[in-house]
């Protein structure tokens, strides 16, 4: 007959060790906003429209209409990727900025300094994108 095997006899290899990782786990589960992992670059601006620069194939992890969410010059960017495409050894995602209503230009405009906090979300609103007073 076979030994009969119940769940606490396997290890947990799901739940990580490190509190700090499983805190980040919590908090994308609840937020909607998973960290990229991953360094973004400035690349260039058209107002409203973006251009960050991600070192490796990225295509088959961002997707079009994904949120974005990052810091930049001080300022919570937040955006919906419009483009990807892959050139070795760089991926491009462009996206569109958070717009002002009232001049159809971007609330917070992405400039030539350092992306750091950067995040990403496949929820339509996740936890404080902006939904309702700008439009994308």
């Amino acid at each position: 007959m076979a030994e009969i095997k119940f769940y606490s006899d396997y290890p947990n290899t799901d739940v990580p060790d490190d509190s700090e990782t499983a805190n980040d786990i919590t908090n994308s589960l609840l937020s909607g906003w998973i960290p990229t992992g991953e360094t973004w670059t400035y690349s260039s601006v058209d107002d409203p429209t973006g251009v960050i620069t991600i070192v490796g194939d990225k295509t088959t992890k961002y997707s079009l209409g994904m949120r974005i969410k990052f810091t930049n010059g001080g300022n919570t960017i937040y955006g919906i990727i419009t483009a990807i495409s892959y050139s070795s050894p760089n991926t491009t995602l462009t996206f569109l900025h958070e717009i002002d209503p009232t001049d159809s230009l971007a609330l917070h405009l992405m400039g030539d300094s350092a992306i750091t906090d950067n995040y990403y979300s496949s929820m339509k609103v996740p936890f404080g994108f902006p939904s309702s007073k700008v439009i994308f």
